[in-house]
């Protein structure tokens, strides 16, 4: 078959076309694209225009992904006007009398948890063995810190703050039908409590004197430093099977105050 019969669509200069049918030896692919864009510029266009729409659709989604990721804020299921709330298998519901505060040290808040038009604000006051404040957590985001040995790693789903020495003063993780909460938190005179899931799934409330070490660790969930892997924390979902496999709900019209438990030279 000659080049005569495609004379009226050939390649400038030729007799010959894009067809492989139609092509001398000597034409090369890229002059026949070529000359099948020339004489098919609609289709081109729809092709090239196509093309770039979905690569922005797919930068698109990848880049809101990675803004969601940073945010610092967690996105829970519609929950009504109170929130369930688990260490471990424990669960508790958090009514809405106590404005979100979880636990509190003479009334004042050391953990706060709120749902706010479908966004998860926490709040968390960081103190030392000695009881001195050295960091606090105030929706999601830093507001003091006086050294920085505080890392956190966070993305839709969980919120964690994991300090130089490796401990986990916050550990929170959004399972939609509760929230699981977990970390080492201190009283002003210096007493704390440890409260999360221990080996074998059981719960544990570890309270201790000034000074004295808590008797099991909380393991992280999130991987460590969050500059290098923010939004990564891939042992969260592990925990999912036990937290939601709580049945009995204690009611917390207000909230936990176990400081009042211990005397204070600070209240």
């Amino acid at each position: 078959m000659t080049g005569d019969q495609c004379r009226n669509n050939a390649i400038p200069g030729t007799d010959f076309c894009y067809l492989s049918s139609h092509v001398a030896p000597e034409q090369g692919a890229a002059k026949r694209l070529l000359n099948f864009f020339v004489n098919h510029y609609f289709l081109a266009a729809c092709t090239i225009f196509g093309a770039v729409g979905v690569v922005l659709a797919i930068y698109t989604y990848y880049h809101g992904e990675r803004q969601r990721a940073s945010s610092g804020t967690l996105s829970p299921s519609y929950r009504g006007t109170g929130l369930y709330l688990s260490v471990g298998r424990e669960k508790f519901y958090l009514e809405p009398s106590t404005g979100g505060v979880v636990l509190a040290d003479h009334r004042d808040p050391i953990l706060t948890i709120r749902d706010v038009g479908g966004r998860l604000l926490v709040s968390t006051r960081i103190r030392n063995e000695k009881g001195d404040l050295i960091a606090e957590l105030r929706d999601n985001d830093w507001t003091y810190q006086a050294t920085m040995i505080f890392d956190r790693n966070y993305n839709d789903h969980v919120l964690e703050i994991k300090d130089s020495r490796g401990e986990v003063p916050l550990q929170v993780i959004d399972f939609g039908a509760t929230v699981h909460i977990a970390g080492i938190f201190r009283c002003k005179n210096g007493w704390t409590v440890t409260m999360g899931r221990i080996l074998g799934g059981h719960t544990a409330f570890d309270i201790r004197s000034p000074g004295a070490p808590s008797r099991f660790e909380i393991t992280p969930v999130c991987k460590y430093p969050s500059a290098k892997y923010l939004g990564l924390c891939p042992d969260a979902d592990a925990m999912k099977s036990l937290v939601l496999s709580g049945g009995y709900v204690a009611q917390l019209a207000e909230p936990f105050d176990f400081c009042k438990m211990f005397p204070s030279d600070n209240n």
